[in-house]
């Protein structure tokens, strides 16, 4: 279904870009996606990090902001959101494993184990 939908909003947007320009040099968001919104501007699809806020896709330098990914093609912009998200909680876990909590924690179910076997 996802291809579809996908086709869908590619004969859109080649629909909109023929037929009204001033349309077709509008941003529009296309979905919310995890922490980012993806927009579909133009032939490009942007992720933008909804923590960075508003953003001017025509004037902003995109270069400058951190964390916006542009991609020509939905599924591979979903992609890379996911992986970095994916990046981000393995980051996160492995903070929290090598905290002294984890490590008493360890220790405490270990030593449970062996007094109860």
């Amino acid at each position: 279904m996802e291809k579809a939908e996908c086709k869908i909003q590619e004969l859109e947007n080649e629909t909109a870009k023929r037929n009204s320009p001033e349309i077709y040099n509008l941003p529009r968001l296309v979905e919310d996606f995890g922490d980012y919104n993806i927009v579909l501007w133009r032939e490009n699809y942007y992720g933008l990090p909804k923590a960075i806020g508003a953003v001017n896709l025509a004037s902003d330098n995109l270069s400058q902001l951190d964390g916006i990914l542009i991609e020509t093609s939905i599924e591979r912009l979903r992609y890379l959101i996911t992986k970095l998200a994916l990046e981000k909680a393995e980051h996160k876990i492995q903070a929290m494993e090598s905290s002294k909590f984890w490590k008493i924690r360890t220790f405490w179910i270990r030593l449970k184990r062996s007094l109860k076997g």
